[in-house]
């Protein structure tokens, strides 16, 4: 019977014009990483400046990044990740790639980030920017 029912109805919601899927929310408890966080990290050759601006679709998270350190600055670089159980985990393509690593609680994450040239961690932190939606 469900088959016949789907088999039903898939000429309509492929000729429906303007149809739109929803975005699926995060798992309940769990704040969304959607926006602009605003933050640094550290390390041995100094701090930098971190803006991320994410989008979160279900667990999936993609962005980009702007960074501003020592070593540089680079800009809408793209990022793509996970977002799970409050534990954010996303790679960017920055000089090779950089990882994200970090606790996301309501509007603070924390963490470690990592340069593909880098063989340890830098202790990262960001906030949201206070324009951004949740």
């Amino acid at each position: 019977m469900l088959k016949s029912i789907v088999i039903a109805l898939l000429p309509v919601a492929l000729a429906a014009p303007g149809l739109v899927v929803a975005q699926s929310d995060p798992a309940p408890g769990t704040p969304s990483t959607t926006g602009t966080w605003v933050g640094m990290f550290a390390s041995g050759a100094g701090t930098a400046d971190v803006t991320l601006r994410l989008r979160q679709d279900g667990t999936a998270v993609t962005g980009e990044l702007d960074i501003k350190g020592p070593g540089g600055a680079a800009y809408d670089v793209p990022c793509r990740g996970t977002h799970e159980g409050g534990r954010l985990e996303i790679r960017c393509a920055q000089r090779g790639w950089r990882t994200f690593s970090a606790t996301v609680t309501n509007d603070t994450m924390t963490g470690t980030s990592l340069g593909s040239s880098s063989s340890s961690g830098t202790v990262f932190s960001a906030q949201r920017a206070k324009h951004s939606a949740k």
